[in-house]
C-alpha cells in the first residue's frame, strides 16, 4: 500500500527537475527506508537512511547502489568495450530529518567521470497522505 506522497527535486549543474509519485516509508532496525517505483519504467528504488549515511538502490534493467556519507569519496570504474572510465563521487553534505511521520532528505554531491565533473543536489520529501501540508 502506498501511503506517502514522494516529492523528489534534483538539480544538476543548476538545472532543476521535480517529480511526484506515491510510495512507502518503513522504519526497522534503526533505519528508515523510503520505497517507490519510477513512474516511467516502474523500476523500484529503495532509499535507506541511517546514522549519517544514505544509500540509494535501484533495480531493474540496470541495478545500482550509491552510498553517501559526508566528506566521503567513492571511486570506481565504468567498464566499456573501449576500456575503463574512472568515476568518483564526493559527498559535500547530506541531511535527513523525520518529523510528524514525514521524511525530509537532502544530498549534495559532485561526480567526476573521465575528467568531467558535475554538481548534484537531490532533495526528497516523503509526506504521509492525509497529513496537513
Amino acid at each position: 500500500m502506498k501511503d506517502y506522497r514522494i516529492t523528489i527535486k534534483s538539480t544538476v549543474d543548476g538545472e532543476t527537475n521535480e517529480i511526484i509519485m506515491l510510495g512507502d516509508v518503513f522504519r526497522e532496525y534503526g533505519f528508515t527506508t523510503v520505497h517507490y517505483e519510477d513512474e516511467d519504467s516502474h523500476d523500484p528504488t529503495k532509499i535507506v537512511i541511517g546514522d549519517g549515511v544514505i544509500s540509494i538502490a535501484r533495480t531493474g534493467e540496470m541495478n545500482s547502489v550509491l552510498t553517501f556519507e559526508k566528506d566521503a569519496v567513492c571511486s570506481a570504474s565504468i567498464v566499456t568495450p573501449f576500456g575503463e572510465i574512472p568515476l568518483s563521487v564526493k559527498t559535500i553534505d547530506l541531511s535527513a530529518v523525520e518529523a510528524d511521520g514525514n521524511v525530509d532528505m537532502s544530498i549534495d554531491y559532485v561526480t567526476e567521470i573521465g575528467g568531467n565533473s558535475s554538481r548534484f543536489n537531490i532533495s526528497l520529501r516523503a509526506e504521509k497522505l492525509g497529513a496537513p501540508v
